[in-house]
């Protein structure tokens, strides 16, 4: 079972490094790689969407390059045996009421061989919500 880092990085009981494993652990590495890649280690650049789901009018030209970006991303994490996108699966959704945009699609975690859901949703920016 895939087992990693908690974010935020904590303390377990014992006095250790908390982990997460099998879910939470995907979980925590999709939403870092689909995150805005926002951080100021300089060996971490490029490892998230960038600003522009959040910030930018998503028009289809915009939704193609971040599509290509979710793409490149699990590339990556398939070479390293991570994850495979079930790429029938990817949708792009959004709430215009909450100034949402919502990604949803399956992949399939390599190391656990367990197909599974993913879905994340960012508020807009100028919109309310969460």
């Amino acid at each position: 079972m895939p087992k990693g880092l908690a974010i935020p990085v904590g303390v377990n009981t014992s006095g250790g490094a908390r982990l997460v494993e099998g879910d939470l652990n995907d979980s925590k590495i999709l939403k870092l790689g689909l995150g805005d890649d926002e951080n100021d280690n300089a060996y971490q650049q490029g490892i998230g969407m960038g600003t522009s789901m959040v910030f930018d009018t998503i028009d289809v030209g915009q939704r193609a390059r971040l599509t290509q970006r979710l793409l490149d991303l699990f590339r990556r994490w398939e070479a390293q045996k991570r994850y495979k996108l079930r790429t029938n699966t990817l949708k792009w959704e959004e709430d215009a009421e909450k100034g949402e945009l919502i990604v949803s699609f399956k992949y399939v975690s390599l190391e656990a061989d367990e197909e599974r859901d993913f879905r994340r949703s960012y508020v807009r920016a100028g919109a309310g919500g969460q």
